[in-house]
């Protein structure tokens, strides 16, 4: 009796569509793991993941092909391409984390790389509505652009693997790893700025103030981190703030890293700081509806609502 890497790769050998490849691929993870969970999300070619309520959680987005020469790094950019808009499509939902890993996978070949490494490129100022994602390096030229260049000088790095009986265990583990041990970067979009103030003011600022402070503030330690943080020489979770006045400002402790760390607020680019203070009148907004009780559909079940009737009446969303 064969191994498990060795029967995927004999079934791989004879594989002739990318039907065939994902089942190959998704069985192999699934028989080294028994707690992953296989679905497709948005219309990309499957997720596997587990229970996401743990840090370290794994979460592997795929893009399945066949006979295509991942190698090339015009054809491997466009397949990224195609990828970035089912990341911009999850990013945009309410109720689905962005994946670790993307991974792009052939009969014989497996590149993947950290998401953290595609996020930046899902802040681009582009029209990303398309019904197929398949041609996005031709509906998007600036986005595939961005991603060859980056390629080609370097920047952008994903791990190239041939598979073979002996390398696709590597490959699991390497996956895997990536997951595990990087903390994930969240994409500075408009989305994931809503709904990061929002954690910011429910669950991590524990000093009561008014919307227009809690919003400068938000914004100062996202855009000027080297000058309004926690003051590390106390254990009380204050802050040294520039507008505030130090150790007025008290927050939880933990999850304020766990915000700062996700976004790597001490790498911004000047665009993804300018996005971020662009954001403030609709964040005052938001943030005053919510103190005077002004009551709203949240987007997570106008969503659910959106699912059901699309699951009780097919053609309800046939054009989307």
């Amino acid at each position: 009796m064969g191994t498990i890497s060795g029967n995927t790769i004999t079934h791989l050998s004879i594989a002739n569509d990318e039907t065939v490849v994902q089942q190959e691929i998704v069985d192999f993870f699934k028989r080294k793991n028994s707690k992953l969970t296989f679905n497709r999300f948005q219309r990309n070619d499957g997720v596997l993941y587990e229970d996401m309520k743990t840090t370290d959680y794994i979460s592997i987005m795929f893009e399945f092909k066949h006979q295509t020469n991942l190698n090339d790094l015009k054809n491997l950019a466009k397949k990224i391409c195609q990828t970035l808009i089912y990341l911009k499509r999850m990013d945009e939902s309410t109720t689905l984390k962005t994946p670790k890993v993307v991974a792009i996978v052939d009969k014989d070949e497996f590149v993947f790389c950290h998401t953290n490494e595609l996020v930046k490129f899902l802040a681009l100022d582009i029209d990303w509505s398309t019904k197929s994602a398949n041609d996005a390096y031709s509906k998007f030229p600036k986005l595939y652009d961005c991603v060859l260049t980056d390629l080609e000088k370097g920047v952008l790095t994903p791990q190239y693997h041939k598979m073979t009986k002996n390398s696709l265990d590597i490959i699991y583990q390497e996956v895997i790893a990536y997951c595990k041990n990087s903390i994930q970067k969240r994409p500075v979009t408009s989305n994931k700025i809503k709904k990061a103030f929002d954690y910011f003011e429910e669950e991590i600022l524990k000093t009561k103030m008014k919307s227009n402070d809690s919003v400068n503030l938000f914004v100062q330690l996202f855009t000027n981190p080297s000058t309004n943080k926690i003051n590390k020489d106390r254990t009380d979770g204050v802050l040294i703030t520039e507008s505030f006045g130090n150790n007025k400002i008290k927050v939880d402790v933990k999850k304020f890293g766990y915000l700062m760390n996700g976004f790597d607020v001490n790498n911004f680019t000047n665009d993804e700081k300018s996005k971020i203070i662009s954001s403030q009148d609709t964040l005052i907004e938001d943030a005053e509806r919510r103190r005077i009780g002004a009551f709203y559909t949240r987007e997570i079940w106008a969503e659910t609502a959106d699912e059901y009737i699309s699951s009780l009446f097919p053609s309800y969303r046939k054009d989307v």
